[in-house]
Formats: structure tokens, sequence, C-alpha cells
């Protein structure tokens, strides 16, 4: 029991970058992101931290925030909505939360849109080939 709790607390500080909030002291500073910070396993070892941070202080809009923010960094689009609308459900006068929102969805919606490009591509090619009787 003692050592999980280390291990939760070790990741809490590593998520928010010393030091914590004087007035909450679970409920930590935001962490920003380096530029530096690319290699995917430091990305997933962000990722992880933020996560674990979020469950021991749940109602941290920020961490929402940041964790949408490093998935949509790294082309998680989909995930990264989710934590950012939980962002905006906690603390619908988050600005910056709000800006990303609305800019991880114009993203999706033109992954959607490069898809159904995609479809459509393959379904004239295929069309072709049919008339040619190649298929």
């Amino acid at each position: 029991m003692c050592s999980a709790l280390l291990s939760k607390k070790a990741l809490l500080k590593r998520a928010c970058a010393l030091p914590c909030s004087p007035l909450l002291p679970l409920v930590p500073l935001p962490l920003p992101l380096s530029p530096e910070t690319t290699r995917t396993s430091e990305l997933s070892n962000h990722a992880h931290s933020y996560k674990w941070a979020i469950k021991l202080s749940p109602r941290w809009v920020d961490g929402y925030y940041n964790l949408g923010n490093l998935l949509l960094g790294t082309n998680q689009v989909e995930k990264a909505i989710e934590r950012l609308q939980v962002a905006v459900k906690l603390d619908p006068a988050h600005l910056k939360a709000q800006a990303k929102l609305k800019h991880a969805q114009k993203e999706l919606d033109a992954k959607v849109e490069a898809f159904k490009e995609q479809v459509d591509d393959a379904i004239q090619k295929a069309q072709k080939m049919m008339d040619r009787g190649e298929l």
C-alpha cells in the first residue's frame, strides 16, 4: 500500500513539475511540454503521468487540457477531443481549452473529409477497372 502511494506521488510530481499549488497540495500546476519533447517514449511518459495526476485530482482542469493538447500533438485527435471536452465541461470559462477543442474538431473534420476523398477515389478506380474488364 505504501509503495503504491509513493508511486502515485512520484507520478504526480513528474506530471506537475513541482512546485504544487500552495492552496491545494494535490492540485498541481500545469506542465508545459518543451519543444524538444518529440520522442514517442517521452510523450507516452508524459501522457501516463497526466493520466495518473487526473486520477489523483479528477477535477484538475489543466490536467485534462494538457493531456488533450499532448494527444492532439501526437495525432490522437479523437482521444484529444474527449479530454478537452472534459476540461470545458469542468470549466466552461477555460478559453484555451475551448480554443483547442475547436481546433481539434476542425482537425477531425479534415481527417474525415480526407478519408471520404480516399474512399471516393478508390470507388472511381474500381469502377474504371470494372469498365475495362479488369475486375
